[in-house]
């Protein structure tokens, strides 16, 4: 009988309260239903892989490898539920089917390695494997995890990077000051995971301690992401992308350099301000510097402008004192000279009228 552990505790506590956050996330009512769906889906799995987890004893892997090690193709799907999530998030068009299953290549690989040739041989009912060749199946089931949960990141991290850039999270201060962190600290945990992959392999250490504590950790970065979503309800309210073309790679850094001249001297607070100011203020001819803000962000330069007029009026109003919380003295000190002209962006950004936003949205 197979003695009960602080490994087993903690894998039955972060189980147990993976449920809960898929119930509470089930239950919430979002703009966003399709992306809340993955992101259930996403901690439904990460909670079945902490419960199945409990069955990982070498006393009954030698004797039911086949089922004990089936859970870890959840390892190669979290990268794809995690990239899934995040073009719902953003309002990404729906993939068909055909550029979908591919995705799911690895798992199936995962499934045909570990449960058939190695669970087999764990059973012992082949016998044409050296133990060596057992421990070098498992760093690759571990390096393959590490590849696809990489890969993912990157392509996410580079997907809300290119909403930042094109004005899409200036509606929510929740997504831009929060999806690029996550996605950051991500990355960072991943190379802390391969970096300790690499040192077990160069020692030739045996022991799987720095993988069980990566492990846990990359289960407690998904639930962070829930935690947030579950607070942060506005995350969801992101508006739909505009269509996008190609810059180079100066091109790029020239649309880096204008947004952050943007962000910090806000100069969209001004209700006067024209692409004329802006190209004095940045150095670049007009005709550039609208084709890079057209090409890049896929908005005119009017509404990439409104979009961040937009951004400072949710914030504005959010940190408002209840008497100071006047729509239309906020919308003015934003950069807007009428109140037309307010309530047209702010539904073009938001897709929704203020009085809605702010009782739909902030109240939930």
């Amino acid at each position: 009988m197979p003695t009960f552990s602080l490994f087993d505790a903690l894998l039955i506590l972060g189980g147990t309260q993976g449920l809960f956050l898929a119930f509470l996330l089930r239950q919430r009512k979002v703009a966003n239903q399709s992306a809340a769906n993955y992101l259930v889906a996403l901690v439904l799995l990460v909670s079945f892989l902490l419960f199945a987890r409990l069955s990982y004893r070498s006393e009954w892997l030698y004797s039911y490898a086949e089922v004990i090690l089936l859970p870890d193709v959840i390892l190669f799907v979290l990268g794809p539920c995690l990239w899934l999530f995040t073009r719902h998030l953003l309002r990404l068009p729906t993939l068909p089917q055909s550029q979908l299953w591919p995705h799911a290549i690895p798992a199936f690989i995962h499934i045909i390695v570990a449960n058939t040739i190695l669970g087999q041989h764990l059973n012992g009912n082949w016998h044409f494997m050296s133990g060596g060749a057992v421990y070098l199946s498992f760093l690759l089931i571990e390096g393959g995890a590490m590849i696809s949960l990489i890969t993912y990141l990157l392509v996410s991290f580079r997907l809300t990077r290119h909403a930042s850039l094109a004005g899409q999270l200036q509606a929510s201060e929740a997504a831009r000051s929060f999806l690029p962190v996550f996605f950051q600290v991500g990355l960072v945990l991943a190379a802390c995971w391969t970096l300790s992959f690499g040192y077990r392999i160069f020692v030739h250490d045996p022991t799987y301690l720095m993988y069980r504590v990566f492990w846990f950790l990359t289960v407690g970065y998904i639930f962070w992401l829930a935690y947030t979503v579950l607070l942060q309800n506005k995350l969801f309210t992101l508006p739909l992308p505009t269509n996008d073309k190609t810059l180079n790679a100066e091109e790029v850094a020239t649309l880096d350099r204008i947004m952050e001249y943007l962000e910090e001297e806000k100069p969209y607070l001004e209700s006067q301000l024209k692409l004329a100011d802006l190209a004095q203020a940045t150095g670049l001819p007009r005709h550039e510097l609208s084709r890079i803000i057209n090409t890049g962000t896929g908005q005119s330069f009017f509404d990439l402008i409104n979009t961040l007029r937009i951004g400072n009026f949710i914030k504005a109003y959010e940190t408002a004192t209840e008497h100071e919380r006047s729509i239309l003295q906020l919308a003015y000190q934003s950069g807007f000279n009428s109140k037309s002209a307010f309530n047209r962006a702010f539904r073009k950004v938001t897709g929704c009228s203020p009085s809605e936003y702010f009782r739909e949205v902030v109240a939930s």
